[in-house]
């Protein structure tokens, strides 16, 4: 695999973009959140988080560090659970934050950070882990590197949270193939 086309290597590749389908695929299982506020914390009003909550319903906040909201300090008055895909590096310590909360949270991982010993010390026995796993990979947008289309990293990612799903582990299918209406246009032409 060529480097250039590895999005995390990129100097500037800690941000990608979630495409549309990689949240719509969490829809059918979240149902049970309508009417509690949900927090995007590394989210902007044009991210697929936002566009596809909010066309199907659900109360959210955002917040991104871009607009002044770092994760680590800022907090919205009012919300009830986490959702987010946080920046690539420094996994563990976005899900400490979000744990220490003590609230339901979700966030979009790469699977091998279930072999990382954040989340033994997170969840303990287990009792409270929930996740989403897709069939195969999805594919992110780099906005620093827009050349690098729809790309498709090196591990699988799944959703991975605290008592967030109603059942423990579900397995979805991602669909055949990635359309180009997956990435919000006006974003990248940023």
């Amino acid at each position: 695999m060529k480097q250039s086309n590895v999005f995390y290597q990129h100097q500037h590749g800690n941000e990608q973009w979630t495409p549309r389908y990689a949240v719509e695929m969490i829809l059918p299982y979240i149902q049970h959140l309508k009417g509690k506020t949900v927090w995007l914390p590394f989210d902007t009003t044009e991210s697929w988080f936002y566009r596809v909550l909010k066309e199907n319903g659900f109360d959210t906040v955002c917040s991104h560090i871009l607009t002044g909201q770092d994760f680590f300090e800022f907090e919205p008055e009012k919300w009830d659970v986490i959702l987010s895909n946080p920046p690539y590096k420094n996994k563990a310590d976005f899900i400490r934050r979000a744990d220490s909360f003590g609230k339901p949270w979700c966030f979009l991982l790469p699977v091998n950070m279930l072999s990382d010993s954040i989340v033994n010390r997170v969840f303990g026995d287990f009792s409270e882990l929930t996740m989403l796993i897709p069939d195969r990979r999805a594919r992110f947008k780099n906005l620093a590197h827009p050349e690098v289309e729809n790309s498709q990293p090196t591990f699988k990612a799944a959703y991975i949270g605290r008592r967030f799903f109603r059942q423990p582990l579900i397995g979805v299918s991602l669909p055949p193939k990635v359309r180009l209406g997956d990435f919000n246009a006006s974003i990248l032409d940023k």
